[in-house]
């Protein structure tokens, strides 16, 4: 059995049939998400008939503990679900989803609990276990029909706008589109909600189809395609701030996407875009058009609120912290002029924030009068 790496994915294994004359070859993913049934069709050539499992464990008991073979037809499904279950428990391994208070749940959202009386590892510190010890994975998941479905990571729900958010779940629905192969969600400096995405060759096409022909920036096609999808699919407070295209997600040395090397990349991108930037409106042209997540070469009516044009409150205070963090200045009403003003307003604002240049002293030069007359000129007696 041979194994690999893909986008955080572990990918294995190739196995015989029973008479050992014939190869049947076998993709096992796990590490991560399982990718949509649609993203992982695409990935197939229509003649191959590779069979995809969904896999899931955790550390605590030996790694996997589950195991879901993908049915060929939803595969192939015109429209087939944005994820796929976790599958049955593995031989003497024990499954349970408990709610907040500890209680089992049938039906509904709750933690995962694994454990069995052969299924447990000692932990950092620990010299024995309890035979029978079910750990907490720290993973949320809907139970439906007896079937559980991945929600992400516990310390991955978060509040925005005073709403609950599911960053996993949010980077499951981007990977639904067919604009992109890969995707990974984040906080940045723990406010802005920033999607990294690897976009796919079908992608570029319908951006291209979307947008008139002799596009400059093909990038910035895409970005606009995308978020104008998930502006459709999505309540305000669940739409990325910022898509940053990359060409790869970074991952670990164990296969896991790098978060902390995505996030770097995106302050590289962003500080050359803010040192590109000239003067004054420019700077603050180029924030605006971040906050409102549009690609640089839409132009911005100087005349516009920034609430009307499609901003909230969440991306004004993001916009009033970048604003003056890019100055270096403070301003206590700042907040005030996006939300009630317009881009000339702030403008203005900023401009008499600005510390005033030093003037610069004319320096005239006065000649010496000279002591007796010029030749030349006669003086007067």
């Amino acid at each position: 059995m041979a194994a690999r790496t893909l986008n955080g994915l572990v990918l294995a294994a190739a196995s015989l049939h029973a008479d050992r004359t014939a190869v049947t070859f076998s993709g096992a993913l796990g590490g991560e998400a399982c990718p949509p049934p649609a993203l992982l069709s695409s990935w197939r050539h229509e003649d191959n008939k590779t069979c995809i499992y969904n896999i899931y464990g955790i550390t605590e008991v030996s790694c996997w503990a589950c195991c879901y073979k993908i049915p060929e037809s939803l595969l192939m499904s015109i429209n087939p679900p944005s994820s796929v279950p976790l599958g049955a428990p593995l031989m003497e391994t024990v499954v349970e989803v408990r709610d907040e208070h500890g209680c089992i749940v049938s039906e509904g959202e709750g933690q995962v609990f694994i454990g069995g009386e052969d299924r447990v590892c000692l932990l950092d510190g620990e010299d024995t276990a309890v035979p029978g010890t079910k750990r907490a994975t720290g993973d949320w998941v809907n139970v439906k029909d007896s079937q559980l479905y991945y929600l992400g990571r516990r310390d991955r729900m978060i509040k925005r706008n005073g709403k609950r958010l599911n960053l996993d779940s949010l980077q499951q629905l981007i990977l639904s589109l067919p604009q992109v192969q890969a995707c990974a969600v984040g906080l940045y400096e723990g406010l802005r909600l920033l999607a990294f995405v690897v976009s796919s060759a079908a992608g570029d096409q319908t951006a291209a189809s979307a947008f008139p022909s002799g596009s400059a920036q093909p990038d910035a096609d895409v970005t606009s395609l995308i978020l104008k999808q998930l502006s459709l699919l999505l309540p305000s407070h669940s739409v990325p701030d910022a898509l940053v295209l990359v060409p790869e997600l970074s991952l670990t040395p164990h296969g896991k996407v790098d978060m902390e090397a995505l996030m770097r990349t995106y302050r590289r991108q962003r500080g050359l875009r803010f040192s590109q930037a000239g003067d004054l409106k420019e700077t603050l042209l180029t924030v605006w058009q971040e906050a409102l997540g549009l690609p640089g070469d839409v132009s911005i009516d100087e005349q516009s609120n920034f609430l009307f044009a499609g901003g909230d409150s969440l991306k004004a205070l993001h916009l009033c912290e970048d604003i003056l963090s890019s100055m270096g200045v403070s301003s206590s009403n700042l907040l005030e002029i996006i939300l009630d003003g317009t881009f000339s307003d702030v403008l203005h604002h900023l401009t008499q924030l600005q510390p005033p240049e030093e003037s610069s002293t004319s320096i005239v030069k006065v000649k010496k009068r000279p002591a007796s007359p010029p030749t030349g000129i006669i003086g007067k007696k």
